[in-house]
C-alpha cells in the first residue's frame, strides 16, 4: 500500500509526520516550570527557522564542496535549474509551513504570522553567506535589515513586512552569486576549506618548526579594508542593540547588554594572546631592568592595540553619556568600538610576524610534543 504513494508524497510525509507526532506529544505535557503549550511554541518556532535555513543550506552549492566541484565540470549555467533542487521556496515548503500553522491552532494564541516571519528570517539568514564579496553593499543591507526585523519580532506584522522586503534584497544577491558562480573559473570557498584542506598549508606545516609557521605567515590572506571593517563593527553594534530590544524588562535588557559588553572587553586580551603565541620577548623582564631598557619599541608595540581596545569601551560610554545617549546605545556602540580598535590598530598580525623584534619560542614541553622540528646533523 505504501509503495502506491508517489515518491514525492512519501518524502514529504516522512518529514511532516515526525514533527506532528513530536509536537503533539510535547505540547500537551504540563511541566511545573513552563506554561502549558510553551514547549510546543518553541518546537514550531525552531521547525520554522530550520526549514527556512534548510532550503538554502541543502541545495546551494556554496554549502556543499563536492556538489560545487561536480557542478563546475558540467555545462550548467544560472539560466538552468540547479540539479539537486532550487534554493528558493517551493510549494513543498509552503505545505510544510502550512502544517506548522495548522499545529499552532492547538495553542490558545496561534501566532501564525510569527512562524511565517521566522521561516522568512531563517531563509534570508542562510542566503547571507552565499552573497559574494563583490556584492558587499547588498550583504550589508541584508544583515542590517535582518537586525531590524529581529528588533520588531514581537510586532509580527512589522517583522514580516521587514523580512519580506529584506528577502527581495537578498534575492538579488543570491541571483548575482549564482550568475557569477557559473561564470568564474575558480569558485569561492568556505573558510574551513582554506584552513584544513589547503595542500599548500599542509605542506608548509610539514616542513617543521620554525620554518613551517614562518612560511605560512607570509601568505597573502587579502585582509579586509578599513571601510569593510568599520561596516562590520557597525553591523555588530546594531545587532547587539536589536537583540537587547527583545527584552521587554529594562533591567534584563541592561543586564544582557552589560554582559555582552563585558565579553567584548576580553577581545583585546585575545588579540594579545594571538600575537605573543610563539613570539617571546628578546630579553627577559630582569634583563630589561638590568640593562635599563624597560621599553622595547620593536616588541612592546603589540601592547598598543590591546591597551587602546581596553580603553575604547569606557571612553565611548563616557562620550555618549556626555551627549545624553540612552544606556542601550552606549553599551552597543562601545562593543562595536572595541572591536574596531582591536582589528584596525597596527601592527597587523602578518606584519608583526614578519618584522617584529621577537624571539621565536616553540612553547611549553606539552605543546612541543605535537610539533615537528628541523633536525640538524
Amino acid at each position: 500500500m505504501i509503495r502506491r504513494i508517489p515518491p514525492a508524497a512519501r518524502r514529504w510525509l516522512g518529514q511532516w509526520f515526525p514533527l506532528i507526532v513530536f509536537y503533539l506529544s510535547m505540547d500537551f505535557m504540563t511541566l511545573a516550570w513552563l506554561h502549558p503549550h510553551e514547549i510546543g511554541r518553541w518546537i514550531l518556532g525552531v521547525a520554522a527557522v530550520f526549514w527556512g535555513v534548510r532550503r538554502v543550506a541543502a541545495f546551494h552549492p556554496w554549502y556543499n564542496g563536492d556538489y560545487r566541484q561536480w557542478l563546475r565540470l558540467t555545462p550548467w549555467t544560472s539560466r538552468k535549474p540547479l540539479p539537486m533542487g532550487p534554493v528558493v521556496p517551493t510549494w513543498g515548503d509552503g505545505l510544510y509551513l502550512a502544517t506548522i500553522l495548522l499545529l499552532s491552532t492547538t495553542a490558545p494564541e496561534p501566532m501564525s504570522m510569527r512562524y511565517v516571519a521566522l521561516f522568512v528570517l531563517g531563509h534570508v539568514a542562510a542566503i547571507v553567506p552565499t552573497i559574494r564579496k563583490e556584492d558587499a553593499p547588498i550583504r550589508a543591507v541584508t544583515i542590517a535589515g535582518l537586525g531590524l526585523a529581529v528588533r520588531h519580532f514581537y510586532n509580527p506584522p512589522v517583522c514580516l513586512a521587514v523580512g519580506a522586503a529584506v528577502y527581495l534584497i537578498a534575492y538579488q544577491g543570491l541571483r548575482r552569486s549564482l550568475n557569477r558562480f557559473a561564470e568564474t573559473a575558480e569558485p569561492y570557498r568556505l573558510s574551513s576549506e582554506n584552513l584544513t584542506g589547503d595542500p599548500l598549508v599542509d605542506q608548509l606545516n610539514a616542513v617543521g618548526w620554525p620554518y613551517g609557521p614562518m612560511l605560512v605567515d607570509t601568505q597573502d590572506t587579502r585582509p579586509w579594508s578599513r571601510v569593510d571593517t568599520a561596516i562590520l563593527c557597525l553591523l555588530i553594534a546594531w545587532w547587539i542593540d536589536s537583540l537587547g530590544a527583545l527584552f521587554v524588562d529594562p533591567q534584563k535588557r541592561l543586564a544582557f547588554l552589560g554582559f555582552i559588553a563585558a565579553i567584548f572587553e576580553l577581545f583585546p586580551l585575545m588579540r594579545l594572546g594571538g600575537y605573543v603565541q610563539g613570539c617571546a620577548p628578546p630579553i627577559s623582564f630582569w634583563g630589561r631592568v638590568r640593562t635599563m631598557r624597560l621599553i622595547l619599541p620593536g616588541y612592546d608595540r603589540i601592547l598598543v592595540g590591546p591597551i587602546c581596545g581596553l580603553l575604547a569601551g569606557p571612553m565611548t560610554v563616557a562620550l555618549l553619556t556626555a551627549i545624553g545617549a540612552p544606556m542601550e546605545v552606549r553599551l552597543s556602540t562601545a562593543c562595536g568600538m572595541v572591536l574596531l580598535v582591536v582589528i584596525l590598530t597596527p601592527p597587523s598580525l602578518r606584519r608583526w610576524r614578519l618584522t617584529g623584534a621577537y624571539r621565536m619560542d616553540p612553547g611549553s614541553p606539552v605543546r612541543q610534543a605535537g610539533k615537528r622540528f628541523i633536525q640538524a646533523g
